[in-house]
């Protein structure tokens, strides 16, 4: 009788735990194809946003320094506009009694040294 009975509707010895092996290794593999297509999912979005902030910041300096340069030549503007000379300083009355004394200071020192 047992031998009538082998392959029909029994399983072999070691069956069920060489499939329950083979789900397990196949649910193992899923998991590894997952975690990595997430984790370089992930690291590709971090990349992005480092490349992003990056570029953000780049135009921003740019456009600051710009708006800086373009806020420079307006100033300028208003200045010639206002006072008739935008980068040229005018020496105050002040000014022109330091530089005489400094003059005279200078002709003096050079006097003594010619002594």
């Amino acid at each position: 009788m047992q031998a009538n009975n082998k392959g029909q509707g029994t399983t072999p010895v070691g069956y069920q735990a060489d499939e329950a092996r083979k789900a397990y290794q196949d649910m193992a593999g899923q998991n590894a194809s997952n975690y990595s297509g997430l984790f370089g999912q992930q690291h590709n979005e971090a990349l992005n946003q480092y490349n992003n902030a990056n570029s953000m910041l780049s135009n921003n300096s740019t456009g600051a320094s710009s708006l800086s340069l373009q806020g420079n030549t307006n100033a300028a503007g208003n200045y010639n506009g206002l006072y008739g000379t935008a980068s040229q300083q005018k020496q105050t009355a002040l000014g022109s009694i330091l530089g005489a004394a400094g003059g005279l200071a200078s002709a003096g020192a050079q006097a003594y040294a010619g002594r």
